[in-house]
């Protein structure tokens, strides 16, 4: 490793501050050198707490900086397009938070994009694939203790910021892109296995503007993968419930049940020992930083391309698609 790592980071989301602290003051050999976002609480947090002294509100300033090596994209989806084409040419790795853009054109191309900047790092960051836990249950899956996998249901709770309660529709991307994103890409990557259609319905009980835009705080969808495997999903920013998500994995041999509030693992049925008992250490957002630390500090090859985040995001559209029309969607897989 030789000298240090600057990052900038365009953009201010709920995950920012955790990302911020991570490579300024807990990662040995990065450093922030510079933040662009027009919210207040950025640019205090930038100025206090992390000393900087470049401090933007637009982030045209922050491309100039040649002592950049590296970018976390923070921004809301709509923007990513531009950003990393102006990152890439700018000569910088980056790091694009959820979703990689908001639609399943802009992934592609910027896909393109950084196949054509070979010599810089792009990572788009699903924390889950970086849970312990939920790797040893991909192993378990892998090896079939569950037997043939039957179905899969996954119940994901979200709450919105406090500052956007009162106007929630300001600060959604659409539940499926804001709750269910996350989860789409967990079932792909624990079953690699595609999905092939989805049906989804919603309400807004508690934050009835967003049906002026065509969301939800609640929603459930059935869908169907490949091979036969039927999905369903629960997500919901609604209610007074903590931040997590719980799994159920039904086999022909048992079945698996995980909770990320309450850290803990259940396997039922299947005799096996792996698991019981075992303590979630839930750091997985921490630790897909640290991946990509080490990617830009060590020069580590990065596992997972900028696919994963263009397949999450078309099946998060279709899902959308699904919930406006009131019909099933079919999803193609090419």
């Amino acid at each position: 490793m030789s000298g240090i790592k600057y990052i900038g980071i365009i953009g201010w989301n709920e995950h920012t501050k955790i990302l911020a602290n991570n490579f300024h003051f807990q990662t040995k050999g990065t450093e922030i050198l510079a933040i662009a976002a027009h919210e207040p609480e950025a640019q205090k947090y930038a100025r206090e707490v992390l000393g900087l002294k470049h401090v933007y509100t637009e982030p045209h300033p922050l491309y100039e900086l040649h002592q950049l090596n590296a970018v976390c994209i923070q921004s809301s989806g709509e923007y990513h397009l531009d950003q990393v084409t102006k990152c890439l040419a700018a000569g910088v790795d980056i790091l694009i938070d959820l979703p990689m853009a908001s639609n399943v054109s802009d992934c592609r191309v910027i896909e393109k994009q950084a196949r054509s900047h070979p010599s810089q790092k792009s990572m788009v960051l699903f924390p889950r694939r970086y849970n312990p836990e939920l790797q040893r249950i991909k192993k378990l899956m892998a090896e079939e203790k569950l037997g043939n996998i039957i179905s899969i249901n996954v119940n994901s709770y979200e709450a919105l910021p406090a500052n956007h309660h009162e106007s929630p529709s300001s600060a959604s991307k659409g539940i499926f892109m804001d709750v269910t994103l996350q989860d789409i890409d967990m079932v792909r990557w624990l079953t690699e296995s595609e999905f092939t259609s989805v049906y989804a319905k919603g309400s807004a009980e508690q934050y009835p503007s967003l049906k002026r835009h065509n969301d939800a705080d609640t929603a459930i969808i059935a869908a169907q993968m490949d091979k036969g495997l039927l999905v369903s999903f629960f997500s919901t920013r609604a209610g007074n419930t903590s931040d997590g998500f719980d799994l159920h994995i039904l086999g022909t041999k048992g079945e698996l049940r995980y909770d990320s509030r309450r850290t803990q693992i259940d396997l039922l049925g299947i005799g096996a020992e792996e698991l019981k008992g075992a303590k979630v250490d839930y750091t997985d957002y921490k630790t897909g930083l640290r991946y990509f630390s080490d990617g830009i500090l060590l020069s580590n090859r990065f596992e997972y391309g900028l696919d994963i985040g263009t397949a999450a995001t078309k099946v998060a559209v279709a899902m959308t698609k699904s919930f406006i029309l009131g019909n099933e969607v079919d999803i193609e897989n090419k």
